[in-house]
């Protein structure tokens, strides 16, 4: 690198050399006092010599030359970059009138760029950092600084060895090269100490902390150095001196060094602290609308708490956002702050409230299949109301959760400074999922589906549905229609026709089930509006036949029953997604949902099975860093009997395990309905208590469409009655997965889990175990 730059040197030297003595040369030839002649263009192969002339600024004028013009040629001229030689002299120096040459030598024209060694970078990036193009004079400066340019990128990369220099291939066409840089890229700088100077009430372990990006090395971490992470990485040092109470901290300075080998990099940084400062007196000026107690309640920040500029910025946003909601789109908001003695600091948030807008028109656009009525049913805000952010956002996600729409957003026109216009935007996707397979196993023999789901049914918000299961061992049927708005009222009105077989050597009995549901619900209010209550009314015909097992299976069954059932459920539901409203159905961020169940059954009803059956079921979502959810979950389920003798059908018992696919609840990493007690023959009993406990790390690999992984753990189990629960035998199980959904087929999945617990009947682990599952999440 050294010997490239000393040789371009000794280039630059000879060439201001020669420039230096034609100018002496033509002074001498030329004299004082000369009228410009003929002007003579020699040597060029590409630069057009009339343009030569113009840019040397000799023209034949009616006006006397000196000397010191044709040494201003030369300088113009060689300004250009375009030559190695420059030559201007007379061919009649002794006459008044003169001719003059100009004779010059191009530099090679660039034909084409390559690049080698660059494995850290790819070509399209390396040639973002050429300043050369087809057709460019390649002169020793202009390949020097492009070399400087390409070092210096590689150096904020921390690639500080990195050795590049250039090649020109000179061609069979005249005058033309391919220029190539050659890169040694090297191994990236480590670093291998962070330390301060001048901290004197935090430790260098501490400030270190405050660094996001630049780390030292250690076993966790590469230590590597990127310039612009590292500048923004000081500014994130300050901010935290300033969350701290140190208003006036401030790096004087900064360094960096290497080892000899120039593999290791020490930064130094040297801090001025200064003081630490108090909040003394908080006011409030122009606040005509809301009084200064409820400001400070929003503010809360106190007379002698520790001086923290990040908590100023918060409470801006949290005043502004209370007069958004209030109508004031117009309100200004500054605090200056004032020192005051030592270490105490006055603040005063003067606002500028502005006048309260009102909403004159909300417009819907993009909606093509679903019906007006069905969105404007679902936005909280509506003309003639004061303006409300909140309303907006609350809008938003109760049309995200209808999950009719693949983009939402929202646009407010302002008309004038009282009046504005609320523009909600939608994009329809495909909501109507649909399914038809078939094959054949050697236990099942031929089985096979066939169903199709509209959820918006002719854009009405309606949801019905038709599903079709056949097998040697299950066959199921049902027909369901739901009405989220009966008669345009806040009631929900749905009804459900079903006829379930299932049975075989799995089950260890057969079973037939025939009957109808018919469901009411409504939104609440109170107390919140995220609350909404159903109720179900069931009438059923349940058969229980060829029994299999030993007599302690059939203790928990009924051979023929009659089932008259009425369910309440309480639920709560205020799962969302900020930052992608559009899958918020299909990937949630934000949130939890809540729901509280009790089915009563015989009694006063009539029927022959009596029970009640409690169900408790939350998830909450939480962002986590990275992107990641954090998704929690816990069920909890209760069955009593009325009677001693038992009049449960299997079907309303808990099983667990597996997937879960067509009875029971989850909990992957264990076969299908394995959990739980099982009778003398192996055939899985159900219980009458339930715990299943889950917890999900997820994140977005897709948004169109929707995909996303997950890392889980969970653990649950199922017992016979309250007698024998005991809430520390738990199954565990960890795991992976991944969730795609897909138009008109649902949320397909994968699983695959690890039960710790999950053992043969010769003691022997189980190991992993897939999962699959279709048309909805665990």
């Amino acid at each position: 690198m050294i010997q490239s730059q000393n040789k371009v040197r000794f280039i630059l030297f000879w060439c201001f050399l020669s420039v230096f003595i034609f100018a002496v040369v033509a002074n001498a030839q030329i004299g004082n006092n000369k009228i410009l002649g003929n002007v003579r263009v020699e040597g060029n192969t590409s630069i057009d010599a009339d343009l030569i002339k113009l840019l040397s600024e000799l023209l034949p004028l009616p006006k006397d030359v000196y000397g010191e013009d044709f040494s201003n040629a030369v300088k113009l001229l060689w300004e250009l970059d375009s030559f190695s030689d420059i030559q201007i002299y007379a061919d009649n120096p002794e006459d008044k009138i003169i001719n003059v040459v100009i004779k010059v030598k191009e530099y090679p024209s660039l034909n084409s760029i390559q690049f080698v060694g660059n494995d850290k970078t790819n070509d399209e990036k390396m040639r973002n950092l050429v300043n050369l193009y087809p057709g460019s004079k390649i002169s020793p400066s202009r390949v020097h600084n492009n070399i400087l340019n390409i070092k210096s990128d590689y150096t904020e990369k921390g690639y500080l060895l990195a050795e590049i220099n250039a090649q020109s291939v000179l061609l069979e066409e005249e005058n033309k090269v391919d220029l190539v840089f050659n890169i040694n890229e090297g191994e990236k700088v480590k670093i291998k100490s962070i330390t301060f100077e001048g901290n004197e009430n935090y430790s260098d372990k501490n400030l270190r902390k405050q660094f996001d990006k630049t780390k030292q090395d250690g076993l966790f971490r590469g230590g590597d150095y990127d310039k612009v992470e590292y500048e923004d990485d000081k500014k994130k040092l300050i901010r935290y001196y300033n969350k701290e109470g140190y208003r006036d901290a401030s790096i004087i300075s900064d360094s960096i060094s290497f080892s000899d080998d120039k593999k290791q990099m020490h930064i130094s940084v040297r801090i001025d602290e200064g003081i630490r400062y108090y909040f003394r007196n908080i006011t409030y000026e122009g606040n005509d609308q809301i009084e200064a107690e409820v400001l400070q309640e929003i503010v809360n920040i106190n007379k002698g708490d520790i001086y923290n500029y990040e908590k100023l910025v918060k409470s801006q946003d949290a005043i502004q956002q209370v007069y958004y909601n209030n109508g004031h789109l117009f309100t200004q908001i500054v605090f200056p702050e004032r020192p005051v003695g030592v270490d105490s600091v006055d603040v005063r948030f003067v606002l500028f409230e502005g006048v309260p807008v009102k909403v004159n028109r909300v417009n819907i656009i993009g909606n093509t299949k679903t019906k007006e009525k069905v969105i404007r049913r679902e936005i909280d805000i509506l003309p003639g109301d004061i303006f409300n952010y909140t309303k907006v956002e609350r809008s938003i996600r109760d049309l995200s959760i209808l999950n009719y729409f693949g983009n939402l957003d929202f646009d407010v026109d302002v008309l004038d400074t009282a009046n504005v216009d609320v523009q909600f935007i939608v994009e329809e996707k495909s909501t109507d999922t649909a399914n038809m397979s078939a094959g054949f196993s050697q236990r099942d023999g031929l089985i096979g589906s066939l169903g199709l789901s509209m959820n918006n049914f002719m854009g009405n918000g309606q949801h019905m549905s038709i599903d079709w299961q056949f097998g040697k061992i299950f066959r199921s049927f049902r027909i369901s229609f739901t009405e989220p708005y009966l008669f345009d009222t806040n009631t929900l009105a749905g009804f459900s026709v079903f006829d379930i077989r299932r049975g075989g050597e799995f089950y260890g009995y057969d079973q037939e089930s025939k009957g109808a549901t018919i469901h009411l619900g409504k939104r609440l209010r109170w107390p919140d509006n995220f609350f909404r209550g159903d109720w179900f009314f069931e009438f059923s015909k349940n058969n229980i036949s060829n029994i299999r097992s030993d007599l302690d299976l059939q203790r928990f069954l009924i051979s023929n029953s009659t089932r008259v059932s009425v369910s309440q459920i309480i639920s709560r539901d205020s799962r969302s997604n900020y930052e992608n409203p559009g899958i918020a159905a299909e990937f949630p961020a934000n949130g939890s949902t809540l729901s509280l169940s009790a089915q009563f059954s015989g009694g006063p009803l009539g029927g022959s099975e009596d029970f009640m059956k409690y169900r408790f079921n939350t998830e909450w979502y939480t962002p986590a860093i990275w992107g990641f959810v954090l998704y929690n979950n816990m069920q909890l389920g209760f069955i009593h009997d009325f009677s001693s003798a038992g009049s449960v059908s299997p079907q309303e018992l808990f099983f667990m395990g597996g997937s879960a696919l067509s009875i029971g609840t989850s909990l992957r990493g264990y076969k299908e309905r394995s959990v739980g007690p099982t009778s003398r023959d192996g055939f899985a009993l159900g219980g009458k208590t339930m715990i299943k406990v889950s917890t999900e790390l997820r994140f977005n690999m897709s948004q169109r469409p929707t995909i996303y992984g997950l890392f889980f753990a969970e653990t649950g189990n199922n017992w016979r009655d309250i007698t024998f629960t005991d809430p520390f035998d738990l199954k565990r199980s960890v795991g992976a997965g991944i969730r795609l959904f897909m138009p008109m087929l649902g949320m397909i999945g994968f699983d695959i889990g690890f039960g710790f617990d999950n053992f043969d009947a010769f003691g022997k682990r189980e190991g992993w175990l897939p999962h699959f599952q279709f048309g909805r999440g665990f």
